[in-house]
């Protein structure tokens, strides 16, 4: 009896210096009651089997010339796999993930009591390098989820050609990295698989469906040998204009491509350690849920029938049956308690999240890259077909008190209106314009408006108002208006560009930042909007900084027109200040009453040059008060050969002591919006409009202490920098 207790006690202390935990085979062989039998046979055999299990082997393999450690497993489960070529000891041999970057491990378990799971080993998951886990049939843990956008369709992905089950759909995830949880690894592997900027963190909704790693693998798969968590995810704006993007390049792409060349291109993106989930999704489809469950079956499986794809039959064929993968969609699908939390989940979303404040249908046209001038004006039409913006605002003879009668539809408005009542004659134009000279002066009477909104805003006051009121803030606008969504990928945020109700530019659109985020400019936000010139063809966008007349200086705006402003005009000369291959400084000459720089030149120096000036005024001319620092406003443009044009205005001043409303880089740049008959009738010559650009502004005599900023910006554009990598850190 003395001689089975130490026995126990002494395999048990062996067990406990393990580097993992006891797996279920060795808990099972320490309750077998050893003493009962009185076999010494049995014992012997049973000592032989526990000194296996605990003992540890490695499995080496050269990689890029080095010979590294690619498994490591239990002796015993080593044997009972075939697995023979390993050794006893590390020795000076390195594991593979940390002599190569880009390798990663993954745990072999064993199931205990009560389902837990017991880490026993891992190995190396690289396809092409080693992949022992599915080879040999060892259990491992993956993740996966059904990936959502807001109109509960289903991100589905088609397999590549030379991965496990090519060129079949499945839904996306990954194996969990050595070390990892189950919810941890879908965080990681989403992004990857979405081709999402590098470091993304997810900004949707994770719902869990049934237990942490409750679902395993048919038990027919011998070598896909895992258990696995299953989420669903709820993809943000942002990330599904990623997704949408990045579907309109891959399609074109294998446009440009014959299958060979596409294949080929998989496989070079795969090399690279570096970028993981590159090159594994052969093409990208989204899918109802009702599709899915709608596939037809045959002796093989489940399978849908797609068409315009041409790589999807070599023969020419535009139809072909592709089936799901045996391993995990088509068994997900056929099963009953998955299918229904899913398509719950898929109703909630539809029911409470669903927005119907985009016109996603307007971006595409034939499937390619839409040309967003025209996508703009379909926009502008659509929404005054919808029911939103003042039609008539700039209809002729239209007056104040018919105005009023029109659009006078909640208090706020009321209020307003009343208050300009009192200050104008009820029979005066609403609307009206006329020439002074290079200028141009527009009557604008409602244009404060803005401040309380188109009918149906939620103002500060309402209970559903997000943000204080702000009237661009999405959950605030009234139901008649939609927006059309411009994504910046480089900076991984998204814009609205909506019409704005108040038409005072020609086909007057603001372009909202879809986040509530101060008026402020980074060197990512210019090189999206030297970006976004560059696409355009009629458009250009001004930005009014704070203390420039930002009208929301809470929320990142940008005011676009396919119209010109007088200070683009041609008559206007320019004087060359500084010049090189990469960048182009000069100033409108003195027939313009202020100063006025144009930059010309490639994105990175335009970008460098813009806000190493705005930072260094900001720096040499503090003020305590955001409103007395040394402002700008900016327009992106282009000049006559469609090259990038940028205009940069520096500002002391919101409001001319002559005018009475502040001056926006729409009245800095010779188109003066007047909000009273008073300013617009006194206004007889061009001298009150440049008297009040030099008070905004800065006169030409004042040169001298704006250009002494240039020499320091100027010098420091000689040192290198990748705009795409400093923008992931300000934005």
């Amino acid at each position: 009896m003395r001689t089975i207790i130490s026995f126990v006690i002494l395999t048990a202390f062996l067990f406990i210096k393990t580097p993992y935990a006891q797996p279920a085979y060795l808990q099972q062989t320490l309750r077998l009651q050893v003493g009962s039998q009185d076999d010494i046979k049995r014992k012997e055999e049973l000592e032989k089997e526990l000194s296996l299990k605990k003992e540890t082997v490695y499995i080496a393999k050269e990689i890029e010339g080095q010979q590294v450690i690619i498994a490591e497993l239990p002796k015993a489960l080593a044997l009972a796999k075939d697995i023979v070529d390993y050794v006893d000891e590390k020795g000076d041999l390195q594991y593979a993930d940390e002599a190569i970057k880009g390798l990663e491990f993954i745990d072999i378990l064993e199931v205990g009591e009560g389902g837990n799971e017991n880490v026993v080993g891992r190995v190396l998951r690289k396809k092409k390098i080693s992949d022992l886990g599915h080879e040999k049939g060892l259990l491992h843990r993956t993740s996966n989820a059904f990936v959502l956008n807001l109109d509960g369709e289903i991100i589905i992905d088609r397999r590549a050609h030379n991965k496990a089950q090519p060129l079949k759909l499945s839904i996306l995830g990954g194996h969990n990295p050595s070390g990892w949880r189950y919810r941890q690894t879908i965080r990681k592997e989403l992004p990857e698989k979405l081709g999402f900027p590098e470091e993304w963190k997810l900004q949707g909704r994770l719902w869990q469906i049934g237990e942490e790693g409750g679902f395993k693998s048919p038990s027919e798969d011998k070598k896909n040998n895992e258990r696995r968590s299953l989420y669903v995810y709820l993809l943000s704006d942002v990330e599904y204009g990623m997704i949408k993007q990045d579907k309109m390049e891959m399609d074109r792409k294998r446009e440009e491509m014959t299958r060979k060349e596409w294949q080929e291109h998989l496989e070079q993106e795969q090399a690279d350690l570096e970028k993981p989930g590159a090159g594994e999704v052969w093409t990208r489809y989204i899918f109802d849920m009702k599709s899915l469950l709608n596939a037809k079956k045959e002796s093989a499986g489940l399978y849908v029938e797609l068409q315009g794809d041409r790589f999807l039959d070599s023969k020419g064929n535009e139809q072909q049956r592709v089936s799901f993968t045996s391993d995990l969609l088509e068994p997900l699908l056929t099963n009953s308690g998955v299918i229904n939390e899913v398509k719950a989940i898929i109703e909630h979303v539809k029911e409470n999240m669903r927005p119907d404040f985009f016109y996603d249908d307007l971006q595409e046209v034939e499937g390619k890259l839409y040309d967003i001038d025209k996508t703009l004006l379909e926009m502008l039409k659509r929404q005054a077909k919808e029911g939103f913006g003042y039609d008539d605002y700039w209809e002729e003879g239209l007056t104040i008190e018919e105005m009023y009668r029109k659009h006078a539809t909640n208090k706020s408005i009321r209020k307003e209106y009343d208050a300009r009542i009192g200050q104008e004659d009820k029979s005066a134009k609403v609307t009206d314009e006329k020439p002074l000279g290079r200028f141009s002066l527009i009557k604008s009477i409602w244009r404060p408006l803005r401040r309380v909104g188109f009918p149906g805003t939620k103002l500060k006051d309402h209970p559903e108002a997000v943000n204080d009121g702000c009237f661009i803030c999405i959950p605030n606008m009234a139901n008649q208006q939609r927006g059309l969504r411009i994504f910046d990928k480089i900076n991984g945020v998204e814009y609205v560009a909506l019409a704005n109700p108040f038409q005072y530019l020609k086909n007057h659109i603001t372009l909202a930042l879809i986040g509530h985020e101060d008026q402020g400019l980074s060197l990512g936000r210019i090189g999206f909007m030297l970006d976004l010139i560059e696409r355009l063809k009629s458009f250009s966008f001004s930005f009014n900084a704070i203390g420039a007349a930002a009208s929301i200086p809470k929320h990142l705006h940008f005011h676009g027109t396919n119209g010109k402003l007088p200070l683009e005009g041609e008559h206007i000369g320019e004087i060359t200040l500084f010049k090189s291959d990469r960048l182009k400084v000069s100033k409108l000459d003195e027939s313009w009453p202020n100063l006025v720089y144009v930059i010309r030149g490639d994105k990175e120096k335009i970008a460098r040059f813009l806000i190493g000036m705005i930072d260094s005024t900001a720096e040499r001319f503090p003020g305590e008060d955001q409103q007395e620092k040394r402002a700008f406003g900016i327009l992106f443009g282009r000049d006559a050969e469609g090259q990038r044009k940028v205009y940069l205005i520096p500002r002391r001043k919101e409001r001319p002591s002559n005018f009475g409303n502040d001056f926006g880089f729409c009245e800095m740049g010779g188109r003066l919006i007047c909000e009273t008959t008073e300013d617009f009738e006194d206004t007889e010559s061009p001298e009150p409009i440049e008297k009040a650009l030099r008070e905004c502004g800065y006169p030409h005599k004042d040169a001298d202490e704006i250009e002494s900023i240039f020499k320091d910006v100027i010098e420091s554009l000689r040192t290198p920098i990748e705009i795409s990598v400093k923008v992931r850190n300000q934005i």
